[in-house]
């Protein structure tokens, strides 16, 4: 989305299906935190996390905010022009809607994501502005 709305300032932008399926997001810094954390924690051992961010984004909203927010940061002219979508894919078996169940990991860890997507989406962005 980064490429495609930042660099190549497209509009519409092309998405796979309706742009409708929900997704959660987790920025790797939290990730890496929870894996680093608990690498020799022994309740880990022999056990399987879900590591996520329960903010849940639709991939429009995501590209939404992302346009956004690059405006904000002065990477792409701000105009009132929406942002429209144009499906270039579909896929019979798209999965709708993805949400991490992370019950197990903040139970047996005391571990949960602090990082909003919609920092996350900030932090990538300014990346670009070096």
């Amino acid at each position: 989305y980064i490429e495609n709305i930042v660099k190549a300032q497209l509009n519409p932008l092309p998405i796979i299906g309706d742009g409708k399926q929900v997704r959660c997001f987790t920025w790797i810094g939290d990730i890496a935190e929870c894996i680093a954390g608990n690498i020799t924690n022994p309740a880990t051992i022999n056990e399987d996390f879900n590591i996520g961010n329960l903010e849940i984004y639709s991939m429009r909203q995501l590209a939404e905010e992302i346009r956004e927010t690059a405006q904000d940061l002065g990477l792409i002219p701000k105009d009132n022009k929406p942002l429209d979508f144009e499906t270039v894919k579909e896929y019979t078996d798209d999965v709708r809607i993805r949400i991490p169940n992370v019950d197990k990991v903040k139970k047996m860890l005391g571990w949960k994501a602090k990082t909003k997507t919609s920092e996350s989406i900030r932090h990538c962005l300014s990346h670009l502005l070096r």
